[in-house]
């Protein structure tokens, strides 16, 4: 079977961890489990279709690049953490400034935990989902050093199947999402079909608002410039400054006041973040290693 091409995806950087050396290609294979979750996912983060059915279709940082990192058949992690671990710290060697991770485990490990704080020493946003359907806040999620994403529906409403708590950070889109539709296609071919119906939902959505958000930030004041800034005391408070500046301008969810808690500190609002001058170097407080006590100032 052949597999389809995109301007947006670079196939050549990415790897297949899930097959390793046996087929290094990170390619979907359509094979059974949740196929097409991470092509859903790079549209909502980069898709750019002027002239796409209805209405044009763009991802939050519409042509951004997505380097794509296959570790499992599932949303479930449980039984990949090594592979997403290795895919982190790929990641962050090939130069990448964001970890998308739409996936989750119920339970952590030393390896996820270590990768975490891999990608925040070296300036690198991570962003994670935190899940649906069980309740709690699911792995890497649950630690430090990442951002954490709830979900919201229309009207800014909790959505109902999200999981919330302490661990949330920031509440993204994740219910009546317009999405690319996934499917296999021959050579060179790249998905131009959307469902019918805005009918996605997800915390994975959520998070790719935010690795969106976050591709937005880092151009509008420039990588370079960032570890430039940053570099006399630690390219971690990029990660830093970027999640602390989120929490800042965050929108006000429709939940009551008393729930506040369970959705971190709101819903994400790229266009007051933008806005937000940046802190100065050596101003910010590095959050505790990813597998220690819940830090609370993260």
């Amino acid at each position: 079977m052949g597999w389809g091409e995109s301007s947006t995806v670079d196939i050549a950087d990415g790897y297949d961890y899930w097959q390793g050396a046996h087929d290094p290609d990170p390619r979907d294979e359509w094979l059974p489990g949740f196929p097409g979750h991470g092509t859903r996912i790079s549209g909502a983060i980069a898709g750019f279709m002027p002239k796409a059915s209805g209405n044009p279709f763009y991802g939050v940082a519409p042509g951004v690049t997505i380097v794509p990192y296959r570790v499992t058949d599932s949303v479930i992690i449980d039984h990949v953490k090594k592979y997403v671990s290795r895919a982190i710290r790929e990641a962050v060697a090939d130069g990448c400034s964001i970890v998308n991770i739409s996936l989750g485990a119920l339970v952590g490990s030393s390896e996820l935990a270590d990768a975490l704080d891999f990608a925040y020493e070296h300036g690198v946003i991570v962003v994670c989902a935190a899940g649906q359907v069980w309740g709690e806040v699911i792995y890497p999620g649950r630690y430090n050093r990442c951002v954490t994403m709830g979900g919201v529906g229309p009207n800014f409403k909790p959505w109902v199947k999200g999981a919330r708590g302490q661990y949330v950070d920031l509440c993204g889109p994740a219910d009546v999402i317009r999405r690319l539709k996934a499917e296999p296609l021959p050579p060179g071919k790249a998905a131009k079909t959307l469902y019918p119906t805005p009918d996605g939902d997800g915390t994975s959505y959520a998070t790719a608002t935010c690795s969106g958000v976050a591709a937005l930030w880092l151009a509008w004041h420039g990588v370079d410039t960032l570890k430039a800034r940053y570099a006399a005391t630690g390219l971690w408070q990029i990660p830093k400054a970027f999640k602390m500046l989120a929490r800042q301008t965050a929108t006000p969810g429709a939940w009551p006041p008393a729930d506040a808690g369970n959705y971190g500190s709101g819903v994400l609002n790229a266009a007051r973040l933008l806005a937000m001058p940046l802190p100065v170097d050596g101003s910010m407080q590095k959050a505790k290693a990813a597998a220690d006590m819940f830090d609370s100032s993260d």
